[in-house]
């Protein structure tokens, strides 16, 4: 099979990476490929027997192979289109939906990771599977000694070791508002700001790091060693109104208090992870508020059902279902 994900560097968005893996341990061909405008040609050169499309590019990608030579689609709905329109505006998302919408009632099979995207997909197509964001339990709850040397060396490096860390890690966009998180620093006396990950906002994060000590941004590290800088960190936030959000179950398997935009997130994780408005006085709180009084290991058992495994079961029903169908077994 070939699967298009979203067009970023392999260290961030690595979910589909992760799936991916798990198939090939179980005995399948995946050859997994950023989707970007080149891909409209690429894909007519090649001939799995399903193509698997993340939205969105991913997802038009495949829709484009079926519709040239009939190659069955399963499109992997992960991004709700409310995201798409905080930063894209309503023309451009009036138009991305409808083809949206097109992909998933051509697709043979739709799994969809968001509740509040369910019933869209399901008035296009009657073959939807529900399934979740997972977590790579094991490698958050025990990294590898080579994860932990190599955030020490980083933060001993670019940071300060005597201070607490305050962590974020994945896409630099403003629906995560890292700019609030930069402000509520001046709030946070003998902590430091540290930034993983890359996306628009890359500049302004990059800048910030320049012009203050206690904002650390190494960039995008391997993904392996992610696991390490959690557990070198103190902290961690997301401030996005999504209770989908990867970050934190990154967060609760490592065994790290979490901090979280108030809204959608509350009812998932009420009692585990502590809330807090956009006010930065008000973030800086809730930082404090989790590192004193976080309940760990009872975030942390709750992030264990998400682990990787379970989710890449469900896919591979669904993909051994396709393809079957697809071959008249």
């Amino acid at each position: 099979m070939t699967w298009f994900r979203p067009d970023k560097p392999d260290d961030v968005s690595v979910g589909r990476h992760r799936i991916a893996e798990r198939l090939r341990e179980n005995g399948h061909a995946v050859d997994v490929r950023n989707a970007d405008f080149g891909s409209f040609r690429a894909v007519l050169d090649i001939d799995p027997d399903v193509v698997v499309g993340t939205t969105r590019l991913g997802a038009f990608v495949g829709a484009w192979k079926k519709l040239r030579h009939g190659t069955p689609l399963v499109v992997d709905h992960i991004d709700p289109i409310s995201q798409f329109r905080r930063t894209h505006g309503r023309a451009s998302t009036a138009v991305v939906s409808q083809f949206e919408e097109a992909t998933f009632g051509l697709a043979d099979h739709v799994l969809v990771v968001y509740e509040e995207e369910r019933d869209r997909v399901r008035a296009r197509s009657d073959a939807v599977t529900e399934t979740s964001l997972g977590v790579d339990y094991r490698a958050f709850a025990s990294p590898s000694p080579e994860a932990l040397e190599y955030a020490r060396d980083v933060i001993a490096a670019e940071g300060d070791e005597e201070r607490r860390t305050l962590v974020y890690i994945g896409g630099l966009e403003p629906a995560y508002n890292l700019g609030t998180v930069l402000e509520a620093m001046a709030f946070l006396e003998g902590w430091q700001f540290l930034i993983l990950g890359d996306g628009s906002q890359r500049d302004r994060i990059a800048s910030a790091a320049t012009n203050s000590d206690r904002v650390v941004y190494p960039g995008t590290v391997p993904h392996e060693y992610v696991p390490g800088f959690l557990h070198e960190s103190d902290v961690g936030i997301c401030l996005s109104d999504d209770p989908n959000t990867l970050k934190l179950l990154e967060y609760g398997a490592a065994g790290l208090p979490a901090v979280n935009a108030e809204g959608a997130a509350e009812e998932r994780y009420d009692g585990l992870v502590e809330f807090c408005s956009l006010d930065p006085e008000d973030v800086a709180r809730a930082v404090e508020e989790s590192y004193e009084h976080a309940p760990v290991a009872e975030f942390r058992a709750f992030t264990e059902q998400f682990g990787w495994d379970a989710i890449a079961a469900e896919y591979e029903s669904v993909l051994r279902s396709v393809v079957d169908d697809a071959s008249g077994r």
